[in-house]
């Protein structure tokens, strides 16, 4: 029986890895290695399938887990030693990299590793592969994570089998297939206490959703997700040809802006024109990461606006409407004195939003002139204290900055001037005044009362956070339960 087990999931990963073109004959082979179970059975499928002079194991001891993970990178690595396999060890300090970067600790981990990866692999030549251990309960738990935090069609295509030097032997097993044969084999692994953590959305996931959708759906229900997986990733490969096709067509593109030529962008499919538009996006700022739908639509918003309208962006970017073509460029580079410019053309931007994902990555914002700078940070003072602190700010008479509770921004900052039906929540009963109103009665000349800027809470289309130089709203103020602040100042 035993004997079963090890030539069926020998002969089938075999297979898939000869079937999609995994292992050249001169590939050297780069092996994440944890010492969990997945990885731990793609180490032996390797020795076992006769690659054991091709590998080098790379173990990153990540810094998070103490006494744990020290004893898995000991695992890892006298395990290697046994079995004569070249292994590689890194320790890092992944929670500083992440708050130095602004990022998230399961982001900063894998930045780091894939970057060890690399260096180890141009260690040995150069030539080969990464080697990962993901397995189809994995494709399917990222499937449902990424349609349930909301994704485009690529978030869905599941994880690749082939791509850009890194491969996946085990993605053709499931998690029961790979338990099966390390237990079939005797073979020791390591078990990560954070996998058992409700506290992890893909531990819920894994422990929760899927076994659900399997007992009480269909039994077949993870064969079906990566089933549609693969052919969403069919349809992903036709859109992007498609895309790349009327980019050429549409786009004349330079190092640091492109035009969109309206006459030729205009007739095209909306679907493809979001596209088109998310590429220019990675094409000058690099990346995709806090890139969201609203920045995409508020770019093809200025199809329909009159000309020197403009959105801005994140990463330093601008979207600007000319008489025949839309300009995306990046204010640092071609168009330095941005502000001068603007305000020489009488330009208005109509509304900025500021995302939450913005905020992970820069601080610092403009504003038709104004400079917007954003803070984040833990309430560690008692409320007394931040009372007094925001006392301080009035008694020194600094209108333009303010302190609010963080938490209760459910959405997007929107950043804008004033409309008819605007509000501002005035004290704690929620009785409501209209902006236009409270500035009348704050004697605003009539002439600036649609002029000054006011923040807005993404999710409350009218509601007020803040008129800048005046009040906040009553809902976004401090109090004792105030976990989060956000420090926002306009200058």
């Amino acid at each position: 029986m035993n004997n079963d087990i090890k030539y069926s999931v020998e002969t089938k990963v075999q297979n898939f890895i000869r079937k999609n073109n995994m292992i050249e004959s001169d590939d050297m082979l780069i092996v994440g290695v944890s010492g969990g179970a997945d990885s731990i059975c793609l180490y032996n499928l390797l020795i076992s399938l006769g690659y054991k002079e091709k590998m080098v194991v790379v173990h990153i001891h990540h810094g998070i887990r103490g006494e744990e993970a020290d004893r898995d990178f000991l695992f890892v690595k006298d395990m290697c030693g046994k079995d004569g396999v070249k292994f590689v060890g890194y320790h890092f300090d992944v929670p500083g990299f992440a708050r130095e970067n602004k990022l998230s600790e399961e982001e900063a981990g894998r930045i780091l590793r894939y970057e060890k990866f690399d260096e180890v692999l141009n260690k040995y030549g150069g030539k080969g592969k990464i080697v990962i251990a993901h397995n189809k309960n994995d494709v399917c738990e990222t499937f449902i994570y990424n349609l349930c935090r909301g994704t485009g069609i690529k978030g869905l295509t599941g994880i690749s089998k082939n791509l850009s030097g890194i491969i996946r032997p085990i993605l053709c097993l499931g998690r029961d297939e790979i338990e099966e044969y390390l237990k079939s084999e005797n073979i020791e692994h390591i078990t990560d206490s954070t996998n058992n953590s409700e506290a992890y959305t893909r531990n819920k996931i894994r422990h929760n959703v899927l076994p659900y959708l399997e007992d009480e759906i269909n039994n077949n229900s993870m064969k079906h997700i990566l089933m549609a997986g693969e052919e969403l990733s069919l349809i992903e490969d036709y859109i992007e040809k498609q895309t790349d096709k009327y980019y050429a067509e549409t786009v004349v593109a330079e190092d640091d802006k492109a035009k969109i030529l309206l006459e030729k962008f205009i007739v095209l499919d909306e679907y493809i024109k979001t596209r088109i538009i998310r590429k220019i996006f990675l094409n000058l700022a690099g990346r995709l990461k806090d890139i969201t739908r609203i920045h995409v639509y508020d770019v093809l918003s200025l199809e329909n606006k009159e000309v020197n309208k403009f959105v801005m962006l994140p990463y330093s970017m601008v979207a600007k409407r000319k008489h025949n073509e839309i300009i995306v460029y990046n204010v640092n580079g071609s168009e330095k004195d941005f502000n001068q410019k603007h305000k020489d053309e009488h330009e208005i931007c109509d509304e900025f939003r500021i995302t939450k994902e913005m905020l992970e990555s820069e601080n610092l914002f403009e504003f038709n002139g104004y400079k917007i700078k954003l803070e984040i940070s833990k309430a560690s003072k008692e409320i007394d204290e931040l009372n007094e602190c925001i006392l301080n700010l009035k008694k020194e008479q600094k209108t333009y900055t303010k302190i609010f509770d963080y938490d209760k921004i459910k959405a997007a900052l929107v950043l804008r001037f004033p409309k008819e039906k605007d509000y501002i929540i005035i004290n704690t009963s929620g009785n409501k005044k209209l902006i236009k109103k409270y500035l009348k009665e704050e004697k605003t000349d009539i002439e600036m009362r649609n002029k000054i800027p006011v923040f807005y809470s993404g999710d409350m289309e009218n509601e007020a956070l803040w008129v800048i130089g005046y009040r906040i709203g009553e809902n976004y103020k401090i109090d004792d339960k105030t976990k989060t602040l956000l420090k926002i100042t306009v200058f």
